[in-house]
């Protein structure tokens, strides 16, 4: 309906009455009341049995400041019949209708950011860099009804594309300084070193790869992987379920790219080498390193079964990855999206909506740092296309370890019996 109509049967309707007989932005028929200095109803879309309240989304949009922009020309249609309504069109028309934004009370804290800028990491700059550290949700979690709203406000408005990327650069830091505290020769050098710069520790005391060793390192392993997991935006979004599925995605994703890139960026992947964690090497095309025999586990054994896996990564990542030059910000975001590749399978259906808007989230900041250029996004693409082969690695692993664990030929540290055999968290007390 054009506007000088729309607004000449609201004069008609104010000379009958000072107070207007159905909304003035949606023409609902339900009684309005007076909010920020216009009439509106107090509920949208009730035919959905979704609540949503036109000054409540006024506020929030003035409070957190949110410019929507419209795909049509701002010519879409705000009805209370309409299920998906234009987010720009509403606004405009909340203001247009006399929705004041001064009338709109200042924030007392609960919706102020907590900013953290980091100095420049990839080479590109941009004034939106800022953003939150905290994973904890806008709006209060222990409201049931509105929980899937509150999920979808706070994906959308805590980070934008950018922040998200810059999020996952800055917990890949942390990482690697937290990985050589863990098993460097130099811990205390992440003192000296400023917190912006990415380093991978090259003085690992290098060894062929044997169990015993790795049993010692699992626990340092899950500790990486949680403190990732946990610093990893909307992380309180999810249940305990799906905090599970994702620990143990990060758990194994650790193991298999760091140390690939850790094998990359060392140029270990030159001589021939695989370095798993803890710089753990064993020789790809030759059997001379790392294949030694270890109690019930024989040379034949482990070459039979763990090197196929190890070449498996060496030319789908590893030599990807050398041909790519893969830089330490794209590593990262990479990273990222093969967590919620890898796991989004097995979320559960709240989760997996959670996770698809994350997985877009780092795509479009990644292609916000090419700068969408046509020549170097297809970088994009040959990135995108490393993780085509990450599911069968994950999968030839978790295989792998499960053999040694049903024959027992190995005796496995406790996390990893149980991230193998799926045991959630309401079984591990038990």
């Amino acid at each position: 309906m054009p506007t000088n109509i729309y607004q000449n049967n609201l004069l008609e309707q104010k000379k009958i009455s000072n107070k207007p007989l159905s909304c003035t932005i949606c023409s609902s028929p339900e009684v309005p009341s007076k909010h920020f200095g216009c009439y509106s109803c107090t509920a949208y879309l009730k035919n959905n049995n979704n609540y949503i309240l036109f000054f409540l989304i006024f506020r929030r949009s003035v409070v957190l400041q949110i410019d929507f922009k419209c795909l049509y020309d701002n010519i879409c249609n705000v009805n209370y019949n309409i299920k998906n309504v234009c987010k720009s069109c509403r606004f405009n028309r909340c203001l247009l209708m006399g929705m004041r934004r001064d009338k709109v009370q200042k924030p007392r804290g609960r919706y102020l950011k907590r900013e953290c800028y980091m100095d420049e990491f990839s080479g590109s700059k941009s004034d939106s860099s800022s953003l939150s550290f905290t994973s904890t949700p806008i709006l209060p979690k222990n409201n049931s009804n509105n929980n899937n709203s509150n999920k979808n406000l706070a994906i959308d408005d805590e980070y934008t594309s950018e922040s998200f990327v810059n999020q996952l650069i800055f917990m890949e830091q942390m990482t690697e300084k937290r990985r050589k505290i863990l098993t460097g020769c130099n811990p205390l050098t992440i003192l000296r070193d400023p917190i912006e710069e990415y380093q991978i520790d090259k003085s690992y005391k290098m060894v062929p790869f044997n169990f015993k060793q790795f049993n010692e390192c699992i626990r340092g392993v899950c500790l990486l992987s949680f403190d990732y997991l946990t610093s990893m935006p909307f992380y309180n979004l999810f249940n305990e379920e799906d905090k599970y599925i994702l620990f143990r995605g990060v758990f194994f994703l650790t193991c298999i790219l760091d140390s690939s890139y850790f094998t990359y960026k060392t140029g270990l992947y030159k001589q021939g080498y695989y370095a798993g964690i803890e710089g753990m090497i064993s020789s790809i095309y030759d059997d001379n390193y790392g294949w030694e025999t270890e109690g019930n586990i024989t040379r034949e054994m482990k070459l039979a079964l763990l090197k196929p896996i190890y070449k498996n990564i060496f030319e789908s990542l590893i030599l990807p990855m050398s041909n790519l030059e893969m830089k330490p910000w794209e590593f990262a975001t990479f990273k990222g999206m093969a967590i919620w590749s890898v796991c989004c399978q097995d979320l559960t259906i709240e989760g997996k909506q959670i996770g698809k808007k994350i997985e877009n989230l780092i795509i479009n900041g990644l292609s916000q740092k090419y700068n969408n250029n046509d020549e170097v996004s297809l970088r994009l693409g040959q990135i995108i296309l490393l993780m085509t082969n990450l599911h069968v690695i994950v999968k030839s692993i978790v295989e792998f370890f499960t053999r040694i664990d049903i024959f027992n030929l190995i005796e496995l540290d406790n996390v990893i019996k149980d991230l193998l055999n799926r045991k959630f968290l309401y079984d591990i007390d038990k």
